[in-house]
């Protein structure tokens, strides 16, 4: 399953330093600093938080709780916004709405 999210740009926006090559990064992967490891008082010094491009799949070689096959959790730690502001981040704003609608 493919993504039209540019995760790349996303971390340019935000000023976040991530590298694309190293060892911890997986191939074609695009690797942050985990940012949950570091909220947990367990700061991350080597970009472990490593995030699938093509698939939006993410995951974190020091925590296996730090993961998603969805961006939406990622983006709401790394930008601080809600889930409603991270389905406009991610071009799903309609999503969010019919959820919202669903669940009333």
């Amino acid at each position: 399953m493919a993504i039209k999210f540019d995760i790349k740009a996303f971390y340019d926006k935000r000023s976040v330093d991530y590298i694309t090559k190293g060892v911890n990064v997986k191939k074609n992967e695009i690797n942050i600093s985990c940012p949950f490891c570091n909220s947990e008082g367990n700061p991350d010094p080597s970009y472990h938080l490593g995030v699938d491009p093509k698939t939006g799949f993410w995951s974190c070689w020091r925590s296996r709780k730090h993961h998603g096959k969805r961006l939406h959790r990622l983006i709401m730690k790394v930008g601080q916004v809600s889930y409603q502001e991270a389905c406009t981040i991610l071009g799903e704003f309609d999503a969010y709405l019919q959820e919202e609608h669903l669940m009333h």
